[in-house]
């Protein structure tokens, strides 16, 4: 028989914290990954080696919920101001005082 570690994301969403071979381990999984979620340190840790394009392309702007309008007005300014900067970096190499006033001109 296998465990699996369930819990609810800070959207709601149900999310898997893996399967386990006891009810013990399962239940260790899904308490550190909530723990993990109340410090701030949430998901997979993995994903900080992609790169800032594949981020924005991939996962937040087709995530985000917002307005046509808005949606274009934000593709155009990353692409425009934010991307030729950081695109190619990956995001664990960003840090907010990378991205203060005029540092990206």
């Amino acid at each position: 028989m296998r465990w699996a570690a369930i819990y609810r994301d800070l959207r709601g969403r149900i999310r898997s914290a893996g399967t386990f071979t006891t009810e013990k381990a399962a239940d260790r999984a899904w308490q550190r990954a909530e723990f993990r979620m109340a410090e701030g340190r949430i998901g997979d840790p993995r994903r900080g080696r992609q790169t800032f394009r594949r981020y924005v392309e991939q996962e937040w702007l087709p995530n985000h919920e917002m307005e046509p309008s808005t949606r274009q007005g934000y593709a155009y300014s990353i692409n425009k101001h934010i991307t030729p900067y950081f695109g190619k970096m990956r995001m664990f190499e960003i840090f907010a005082p990378m991205c203060g006033s005029g540092s990206l001109s």
